[in-house]
């Protein structure tokens, strides 16, 4: 092989260098962009979750067991969907909940997760009774979390 023909595949030292430092200063300025206008949270339809919520204190009304348990369900749901709406991450409600926790006081965060609670072992626990105490408890704090994340 004639010399000076040879070819070299890998970047010299001051070209590594010089790669590095690019890197760097591209994460350095793209970060807090990313921060400032990466992925937001939605205005909620306030109107929508209103008029839900409606049907949901009206079953609580009730001291039928299916009503009870009846708004347990919906308000859980209503919820997960303001979650969804904000584009919180996360596969399940458990997942979302947890990142939304920045959004929301520890009281009203522990609050939704005591409903969420109840709320499976209404769904998954055959002939779960539910009080009326239960019921309006959970319901208020499902309340209050939408209240956190502006739907209500």
């Amino acid at each position: 092989m004639a010399r000076g023909r040879h070819r070299r595949t890998e970047p010299d030292f001051l070209t590594s260098i010089v790669l590095l430092l690019g890197r760097t200063m591209w994460l350095l300025v793209s970060w807090p962009i990313r921060a400032l206008f990466g992925r937001r949270s939605a205005v909620l339809d306030q109107q929508y979750y209103r008029e839900h919520w409606e049907i949901i204190a009206h079953d609580l009304l009730s001291e039928d067991q299916q009503h009870m348990k009846q708004a347990i369900l919906d308000a859980d749901k209503l919820f997960d969907h303001a979650m969804r709406a904000q584009n919180l991450p996360g596969s399940t409600f458990a997942d979302r909940l947890r990142a939304g926790q920045r959004r929301m006081s520890a009281e009203t965060y522990q609050m939704i997760w005591e409903g969420h609670k109840l709320r499976n072992q209404v769904a998954h626990e055959v002939g779960y009774s539910v009080t009326k105490a239960e019921s309006e408890a959970a319901a208020r704090s499902f309340r209050r979390g939408l209240q956190a994340l502006g739907a209500l």
